[in-house]
C-alpha cells in the first residue's frame, strides 16, 4: 500500500520512501550482494526462533501473537523478495549469479517460486487461526510452518545437488511433524507415520541416484555437470545413466506425490490437520517442482533421451490413478489429494514438452512454451487448490464434518462458501473461462507443438472424467437438501481469504488496470519471466 501510494499519491511520501527505505536497500544490495539475497530467507529464520522464544517465556494459548507474528514475519520477507524481483529488471543482469560456493543460484527463476511459496504458507497460517489445533504446542506448529518455508526456500535456488538433497530432506521432516501433529488422533499419527516410512525410502532412493551421478561426472554442482555431459559423447548409452534417473525420479516423484509415488498422499492428507493438508498440497510442491526443472533442464538436459520416456509414463500412470480413484472418494480431503495426484499428471506434461525440446537444443528448453506453461500451471494450481482447502476448513470449522455428507445443500447453508468451492472446483476442472482453463490450455499447447499425441488423447479423457466428479461436488452442494438446515456464517477472516481465489479464478479474463490486462495473462507473463542462470553466463550467447 505504501508502494502504491507513493506512485499514484503524495510526492512527499515518495521522497521519503527514496530516502529511508529505497536507497538504503539499495546501497546494501550492491556492496553487499550474497548478504542482501539471504535477507528473506534470515527474516523468516528469525520470526520462526522469535516466535520458539516467545511461546517459553509467555506462552498464550488462545491468543493471535503466534500467527500475526509468523504473518508479518513473512510477509517482510515477500515484500523483499519483490523488491529484489525489482532490482534485478532495472540494475543486474537477468541472471544474478551463484552463491556460497555454487550451492545457490539467484535467478528470476528461483525468486518466483519464493514469492509462490510464501503466499503458500502465508494463506496456510491465515487457514490455522480458524483452526482446533493443540493448545500446548501452538508456537511449536507455526515456527515448524515457517522452518519448512525457509527450506523451500533455499530448495528453489539449488544448483547443487548435495544442497537439494539436504534442503529437501529438512522440508521432509519439518512435513512429518505437522501433519501428525494431532498427536491424540489415530488417523494423524497414521498418516505421520506412513509419510515419515515411505520418505525415508524415498531418500535413500533419490541420495543414491545423486551419489551415481557425482560418481561419473565428479562434480555435485549442476552447471559443471551439465558441461561435462555435453563434452561427453557416450553418455546417452551409459545405462548407468538410466539407473541414477530411475533412483531420482523414485525419491523426487514421492515428494511431489506422482503416480505410482503417490501412495502416502490420501492417508497423509486425511491426518493432517486441514491448513497443514493445503500446505503439503501446495507449497513443498512447489520445491520440488524448482528441483525437477533444475536437475532436469539444466543437469540433464544432454541426457533428455533417457528421462523424458520416464516422465511421459509418470505423467500418463499420475493423470490415470489420481483421476480413477478421486472418484470414489467421500472425504473431502483424500479427494484434494487424489486431485493433486492428476494436477500433477498435466504439470508433467509441460516437463516432458521442454524435454523434448532440450534433446535438440538444451539451452532452448529453459524459455520454451513447456517450461513457461508448467511454471504457470503450478501458480494456478496453489490459487485452486488452496481456495478449495479453504472452504473445507470453512465447513471443518462449523459442522466439524470433512465428509460428503456435510456439503449436502451446502449454498442453501453457506452461499458464498458455496460459490467460490464451486469456482474452485470448475477450476481444477478446467472449465472454461476460469483460470484453470487457461493453465491446461498452456499444457496442452505445449505437448501438441511436441507432438506428444498419446500424452494430449490421455489427458483429453482424463479432462472428461475429471468434469464427472467435479461436478458431482457441485450438484451435492447446490442441489441436495441439507441434512442440517443450520446457517454456515464464516467468520470475517474466512470472508475476506475468499476474495482471492474466487477473483483471480472467476475473472481471470476480465481487463485489470493495475497488471496490464487480464490477470490470466499476467500469471503466464510472470511465470514467463522466469528463467535460468546459464544464456550469456556459463554457455555463451
Amino acid at each position: 500500500m505504501i508502494l502504491l501510494y507513493a506512485a499514484f499519491g503524495d510526492s512527499l511520501v515518495m521522497t521519503m520512501y527514496r530516502a529511508y527505505i529505497h536507497q538504503p536497500l539499495e546501497n546494501f544490495a550492491n556492496n553487499y550482494t550474497a548478504y542482501f539475497l539471504l535477507l528473506p530467507e534470515s527474516i523468516v529464520l528469525g520470526t520462526a526462533v522469535l516466535l520458539l522464544v516467545l511461546d517459553l517465556i509467555k506462552p498464550n494459548r488462545d491468543s493471535l501473537k503466534a500467527p500475526v507474528v509468523a504473518i508479518v514475519g513473512t510477509l517482510i520477507s515477500l515484500s523483499m523478495v519483490y523488491y529484489t524481483q525489482y532490482l534485478t529488471s532495472r540494475y543486474f543482469n537477468p541472471a544474478l549469479g551463484q552463491y556460497w560456493g555454487g550451492l545457490e543460484t539467484i535467478d528470476p527463476f528461483s525468486l518466483f517460486l519464493k514469492s509462490i511459496a510464501f503466499l503458500g504458507v502465508i494463506f496456510a497460517i491465515l487457514m490455522s487461526i480458524k483452526t482446533r489445533l493443540p493448545r500446548k504446542h501452538t508456537g511449536e506448529y507455526y515456527s515448524l510452518l515457517l522452518f519448512a518455508t525457509v527450506a523451500m526456500t533455499f530448495v528453489v535456488s539449488s544448483s547443487d545437488v548435495l544442497a537439494i538433497w539436504i534442503m529437501t530432506e529438512f522440508v521432509s521432516l519439518t512435513s512429518y511433524i505437522i501433519v501428525a501433529f494431532n498427536k491424540h488422533e489415530p488417523r494423524s499419527v497414521e498418516g505421520g507415520l506412513k509419510y515419515l516410512l515411505l520418505g525415508a525410502i524415498s531418500s535413500a532412493f533419490m541420495l543414491y541416484g545423486f551419489s551415481i551421478l557425482y560418481g561419473y561426472t565428479g562434480t555435485t554442482n549442476l552447471y559443471v555437470m551439465k558441461t561435462i555431459l555435453i563434452q561427453s559423447a557416450e553418455q546417452v548409452t551409459n545405462p548407468i545413466f538410466v539407473l541414477a534417473i530411475g533412483m531420482f525420479m523414485v525419491g523426487i516423484g514421492f515428494k511431489l506425490a506422482i503416480a505410482p509415488f503417490h501412495t502416502w498422499a490420501p492417508d497423509a492428507f486425511e491426518g493432517a490437520p486441514l491448513p497443514v493438508a493445503a500446505f503439503i498440497a501446495v507449497t513443498p510442491k512447489i520445491a520440488v517442482v524448482a528441483v525437477f526443472l533444475r536437475v532436469f533442464l539444466l543437469g540433464l538436459a544432454n541426457v533428455a533421451v533417457i528421462w523424458v520416456p520416464m516422465m511421459i509414463g509418470c505423467a500418463i500412470l499420475s493423470m490415470v490413478i489420481g483421476n480413477l480413484f478421486a472418484i470414489r472418494q467421500n472425504n473431502i480431503k483424500r479427494f484434494l489429494a487424489y486431485s493433486g495426484v492428476a494436477q500433477m499428471g498435466f504439470v508433467l506434461m509441460g516437463l516432458c514438452a521442454a524435454g523434448v525440446q532440450s534433446q535438440s537444443d538444451p539451452n532452448a528448453a529453459i524459455k520454451s512454451l513447456g517450461y513457461n506453461a508448467m511454471l504457470n500451471y503450478m501458480v494456478i494450481y496453489a490459487i485452486m487448490t488452496l481456495g478449495a482447502f479453504l472452504i473445507a476448513n470453512v465447513v471443518k470449522f462449523h459442522t466439524g464434518s470433512e465428509d460428503f455428507r456435510a456439503y449436502r445443500g451446502l449454498f442453501q447453508r453457506a452461499p458464498a462458501s458455496a460459490l467460490t468451492m464451486m469456482v474452485c472446483l470448475l477450476s481444477l476442472a478446467g472449465i472454461p473461462p476460469t483460470l484453470g482453463f487457461s493453465a491446461k490450455f498452456f499444457v496442452f499447447a505445449a505437448a501438441i507443438a511436441k507432438e506428444m499425441w498419446l500424452l494430449v488423447i490421455v489427458g483429453a479423457l482424463m479432462s472428461v472424467i475429471a468434469v464427472f466428479y467435479y461436478l458431482r461436488w457441485i450438484w451435492v452442494m447446490f442441489l441436495v437438501e441439507p441434512e442440517d438446515s443450520t446457517l454456515i456464517l464464516p467468520s470475517r477472516l474466512h470472508r475476506l481469504s475468499m476474495i482471492l481465489p474466487i477473483w483471480l479464478l472467476a475473472f481471470a479474463y476480465v481487463p485489470f488496470p493495475f497488471v496490464g490486462g487480464t490477470i490470466a495473462k499476467w500469471i503466464y507473463d510472470y511465470a514467463a519471466g522466469a528463467y535460468f542462470l546459464t544464456i550469456n553466463v556459463y554457455f555463451g550467447s
